[in-house]
């Protein structure tokens, strides 16, 4: 050992016994942890993402589509004349996908920007119930009751505060065109005042809302629907027929068969554990929090987060009796009340100008 002033260096002298170095790792090992073998082929991926021409859109329709009630077009027609003006969809570089586009609005929506202002009204129904009708800009009064107005239903547990709600009402605004977003019961801070929410098959709360839109708005009426919002609004539509107030109808990411449409989603490793269980999670939160409200319709049984086969959780097929008065579904309860509640199932009876707006690669909602 060697002396640095008048205290012992533990280091030891060249002369002393050491350990070993240490191996070096292989040239290949070394090589494989080289950042730039992952940032070169992404950043190429994201060049071609930018330098690439807009893919064309596939448009997928009947072999004959609703005549306009101009008689000059038909709906395809329509539609391929838009598309053909934008030349062409290309999606942020790198979003290129639906799960990342699905993933990145779940986030952003947290901390996105208010686009419009809303005015708030409250419509009772008939059972004792409350939805709410947010207003943008503000209501019709007599001096704007003929214009054009757009009827918005939101998708899954959500509201008039969603960006997909928020972007295409600031586009109608560009226009003047007035838009109304209808909240379900218990959505976007509306109070639950009945022991009943919404479902896929629950059509009157909707129709109570464009009763009480039409009898004020004098202009055109179009109804705009997302996912969960666009089956109702065309099961809506279809139960109405031709006695449907609205002139038009927009149908966008359409479960339209909810038994198939499950199916399809339990198919795939994030479909079953990411999507699902994250629906799953969001009207587990919704039924928590309303639980005192909705609880007051079991008198033997109890809603809450105890798991389904639980002695006191009513099984689906009471709960479907008991909230909406469906006779009809079965004992298991959810497929007889997914095939009630499908949109498809009224598709033939569909009497207005309806666009359905389905992508193979699209966000989940």
């Amino acid at each position: 050992m060697s002396l640095v002033g008048d205290s012992p260096s533990l280091l030891p002298t060249p002369d002393s016994t050491t350990l070993p170095p240490l191996p070096l790792l292989p040239t290949s090992a070394q090589n494989s942890l080289n950042p730039s073998l992952f940032l070169v082929p992404l950043l190429a991926l994201l060049l071609y993402r930018i330098l690439r021409p807009p893919p064309p859109v596939a448009l997928h329709h009947a072999p004959r589509t609703v005549t306009l009630k101009d008689g000059r077009r038909t709906l395809h027609e329509l539609a391929k004349s838009v598309f053909a003006e934008s030349g062409g969809f290309a999606s942020t570089p790198f979003l290129f996908n639906g799960h990342l586009q699905t993933i990145w609005a779940s986030f952003y929506s947290d901390w996105a920007k208010e686009l419009v202002d809303y005015e708030r009204e409250t419509l009772p129904l008939p059972d004792g119930g409350t939805i709410s009708l947010d207003w943008c800009p503000s209501p019709p009064t007599p001096e704007t009751a003929h214009i054009p107005t757009v009827i918005l239903l939101h998708g899954l547990t959500g509201g008039s505060h969603e960006t997909y709600v928020q972007d295409v009402i600031f586009n109608l605004r560009k226009d003047g065109i007035r838009a109304v977003v209808c909240n379900f019961r218990g959505c976007a801070k509306t109070e639950l005042t009945s022991s009943q929410l919404y479902c896929a098959a629950w059509t009157d709360d909707v129709k109570s809302a464009v009763e009480s839109i039409s009898a004020r708005c004098d202009g055109p009426l179009v109804g705009v629907g997302f996912s969960l919002g666009a089956n109702i609004m065309l099961k809506y539509v279809g139960e109405t027929g031709k006695s449907c107030p609205l002139i038009g109808c927009v149908s966008i990411a359409n479960p339209f068969d909810l038994l198939l449409g499950n199916a399809a989603l339990h198919r795939t490793w994030i479909g079953k554990n990411v999507y699902s269980h994250a629906m799953a999670r969001n009207l587990a939160r919704l039924l928590e929090r309303y639980a005192p409200a909705l609880n007051t319709g079991f008198p033997t049984h109890r809603l809450g987060t105890q798991p389904a086969n639980h002695p006191k959780c009513p099984p689906p097929s009471v709960v479907a009796k008991t909230t909406f008065g469906f006779s009809s579904v079965s004992k298991n309860g959810m497929a007889s009340l997914d095939a009630i509640g499908s949109s498809s199932a009224d598709r033939s009876s569909v009497g207005t100008d309806t666009s359905q707006t389905n992508w193979e690669d699209e966000p989940r909602r």
